[in-house]
């Protein structure tokens, strides 16, 4: 490029274009730095753990502003980034999943005081109005619901067809699958084998471990007392008078 039309070009910016430039610079947002503070704040569970990491993400995304989100949602640049991060510590669709915990419990302070209210409830209900929000967190605090029974007074009230029933088996299949694969030496030469997983899944995933413990404690117990009944078996055999004993104590007995 000559010289000329380099004075030229640079010409053509502003002289405060040139002055925001640096400030303009300062306010994109720091999607690796973001990342990190996910990274460390990821540690607990449940409610609280999505009501942070949803007010941290408009915190830093969106300046606090809550109006932005809604503008823009998961269509601004910056949070499609964050989305695609490779060192995100969840699933992509936790971001978005979390804001709307965030949002809910701005306007209930109360979420984290409930005991049988899960995120995956706070998540089918974030959408709906505010009136049946409140109206279905009673009824599952109260009541016990569970996710299908959820998704059925939902699906009533807004007078949709009801898919739960397909939906947890599929994603339960899916999960069982995943249990299978997940074999000891394969977690230990790659410990990073589950970081794919959202927090729901994880949770999901967690309580089927669980369970599969539990039946292989019951196993064990049982094998145990099976191999237990198979040593007292072996003892009595090996104190009891042998069958080829027994006529010579007859004949002592007889000359006696």
């Amino acid at each position: 490029m000559s010289t000329a039309r380099f004075l030229l070009v640079a010409s053509d910016v502003s002289p405060i274009q040139r002055a925001a430039a640096p400030i303009l610079a300062l306010r994109q947002p720091d999607i690796d730095g973001l990342v990190d503070e996910l990274r460390r704040l990821y540690r607990g569970a449940g409610i609280q753990l999505a009501v942070n990491i949803g007010g941290l993400i408009v915190e830093r995304l969106f300046g606090g502003d809550v109006e932005r989100w809604k503008s823009r949602g998961r269509k601004d640049v910056s949070f499609r980034k964050l989305e695609k991060h490779p060192d995100l510590p969840f699933h992509a669709s936790t971001l978005s999943r979390a804001v709307a915990i965030y949002m809910l419990s701005r306007r209930r302070g109360d979420l984290c005081m409930f005991e049988r209210v899960s995120p995956s409830h706070l998540r089918e209900i974030a959408p709906l109005p505010e009136t049946e929000q409140d109206r279905f967190l009673e009824r599952i605090e109260s009541e016990g619901w569970s996710m299908r029974r959820l998704r059925e007074e939902i699906a009533a009230t807004l007078g949709r067809p009801n898919r739960s029933r397909r939906t947890p088996s599929a994603r339960s299949q899916q999960l069982r699958r995943l249990l299978g694969s997940l074999r000891a030496e394969h977690l230990a030469t790659n410990p990073r084998a589950i970081e794919h997983l959202g927090l729901e899944q994880s949770r999901e995933l967690l309580e089927l471990t669980r369970s599969a413990l539990q039946q292989m404690e019951m196993l064990a117990k049982r094998l145990g007392a099976r191999i237990q009944e198979f040593d007292r078996k072996t003892r009595v055999s090996d104190v009891a008078p042998r069958s080829d004993a027994a006529p010579q104590h007859s004949k002592r007995a007889a000359k006696k």
